[in-house]
Formats: structure tokens, C-alpha cells, sequence
């Protein structure tokens, strides 16, 4: 397998604080496994999320 994607369901049940903590945890296996890649990372960075 040479590509492969991750789904994620998030719920209106789910506080910011368990979306952050998700969001975190996901960066960090991205870091540790190497798989973060995107051709458009630099403009996702610029954008401000609004809660």
C-alpha cells in the first residue's frame, strides 16, 4: 500500500478542548510517523480558525 487516508467523525457532543487535544495528537503522530504531507500546508496555516 502506497497511500492511505484517515476519516475522522467528529460530533456536535465533542467540546473544543477533546478537538484540540485530537487535533494535537494527531499532529504529533504525523511528526512521529512521517506522514504529514501537503502541497497546500502553507495555506492552511494563514487561515484563523473562529469558534
Amino acid at each position: 500500500m502506497t497511500q492511505s487516508r484517515v476519516r475522522i467523525c467528529i460530533s456536535a457532543a465533542h467540546t473544543k478542548e477533546m478537538l484540540d487535544k485530537l487535533l494535537k495528537n494527531i499532529d504529533e503522530v504525523g511528526d512521529i510517523s512521517r506522514t504529514k504531507h501537503s502541497n497546500k500546508s502553507e495555506f492552511y496555516k494563514s487561515i484563523e480558525a473562529i469558534w
